[in-house]
């Protein structure tokens, strides 16, 4: 793992839920409306407490591929069960394939970190 990626985690979609359901069930689009793939995860840096990648799964004839969307302002339509991304449609240029091999998984102590860093940092 690269310095760049050491602080960085990721947190599966199942482990997300809340009154809409678990967010694994859900699609992505642009603002268009197009499909972009199915939400499978976030790439999150727990220590600032910031969200820094959507992971999507695009699915091509044989075969699928996870990708780094960065974080963008996104919209939960909850009767289409998709979260539309208010991306500028030219910023699929930027993404790039996702490698497990990067990061860690989101772990309980990462979850201790989000939750009293700032009192950590006051210590």
């Amino acid at each position: 793992m690269d310095a760049t990626t050491a602080t960085l985690r990721y947190l599966d979609a199942a482990a997300v839920s809340g009154p809409l359901g678990q967010l694994r069930e859900f699609h992505v689009s642009d603002k268009r409306g197009s499909s972009l793939g199915k939400l499978t995860g976030f790439v999150v840096d727990p220590a600032a407490r910031h969200v820094r990648y959507f992971v999507v799964e695009v699915a091509r004839w044989l075969s699928k591929r996870r990708y780094l969307i960065p974080l963008c302002p996104a919209i939960l339509e909850q009767q289409q069960r998709t979260v539309r991304l208010e991306c500028e449609p030219g910023a699929r240029k930027g993404w790039r394939e996702f490698d497990d091999h990067l990061f860690s998984r989101f772990s309980d102590d990462d979850l201790i970190d989000v939750l009293f860093a700032k009192q950590r940092q006051g210590l």
